[in-house]
């Protein structure tokens, strides 16, 4: 049984990333113990399955992240117990995980990046620490702030050409309902219960239900949810915040759950029309 840290206690451990070492620290919050199964191959035998358990942790990291930790990863991160950061401290580091994946920005005086940025809003592209930074920064930077402007351009690819009415009825259609499940929503008729983490486990209904769910501290990213709306229920899963890796191009996060549902869309009427292959 491998040397796990206990309940409540902050611990740190570092990882070697391409500029240095980066040092994490989190606290575990809970364990649970996970049943699964492995399948080895037995030359002249066939297969052969046997049941697994695994004991994972649930931490939470000084940026407010969750996460789950296995037996190995606490083997292989070589971890140690640490004093639990103070506010401030907790501050810095949900601030600097903030703007890393909203675009990785920093102070475009100072470089600082653990602190709640503000947008110039004449060019509405540059970032500082408060008025003194970018008072400081303006001899450098009014050239090209005067120089940012609204330019409206023509795109080659609208209107376009060939217009589906099955598409654009289908479309109407999906916005409207939506859109009265937000009036819906905003009214405050609706509720939320956590149903689970892992799409291959059964959906659990032992969850609080909770109405009115603020995201961050009701709602956890990756998790899945029901949400109950006039006694219509729908099943999601809260992404939150999409990371700087996952947009193409990098550091510039898309509304992919947007595309999906055009995709969607598309697909539902080249089936009906019985063109839908796969």
């Amino acid at each position: 049984m491998p040397n796990l840290p206990s309940v409540g206690r902050w611990i740190k451990w570092y990882l070697a990333m391409g500029s240095g070492d980066r040092e994490f620290k989190c606290q575990v919050l809970d364990y649970e113990t996970m049943d699964g199964h492995e399948t080895f191959f037995v030359p002249g035998g066939g297969n052969v399955s046997r049941s697994t358990q695994e004991t994972l942790a649930t931490v939470r990291y000084d940026d407010g992240t969750e996460d789950s930790l296995s037996e190995e990863d606490f083997e292989r991160y070589n971890w140690s117990y640490c004093e639990a950061p103070d506010q401030e401290q907790l501050e810095k580091a949900k601030y600097q995980q903030l703007n890393l994946e909203i675009g990785d920005r920093s102070c475009a005086k100072c470089g600082c990046s653990s602190k709640k940025l503000q947008i110039c809003t004449g060019c509405r592209k540059e970032y500082y620490c408060d008025a003194n930074c970018q008072r400081s920064h303006w001899k450098q930077h009014k050239d090209a702030c005067k120089k940012e402007k609204t330019v409206l351009k023509p795109n080659s690819r609208y209107p376009l050409a060939d217009v589906s009415n099955e598409v654009k009825a289908n479309q109407v259609k999906i916005q409207t309902e939506h859109n009265q499940r937000l009036q819906d929503a905003l009214d405050g008729n609706f509720t939320m219960q956590h149903t689970g983490s892992f799409f291959f486990e059964a959906p659990r209904n032992d969850g609080s239900l909770i109405r009115n769910p603020k995201s961050g501290s009701d709602l956890e990213t990756a998790e899945r949810y029901k949400l109950v709306i006039n006694n219509q229920e729908f099943n999601f899963k809260w992404r939150g915040l999409e990371t700087s890796g996952h947009s193409i191009p990098e550091n510039r996060p898309i509304a992919c759950s947007t595309l999906q549902y055009m995709e969607m869309t598309l697909n539902e009427v080249e089936f009906n029309r019985g063109d839908y292959t796969t």
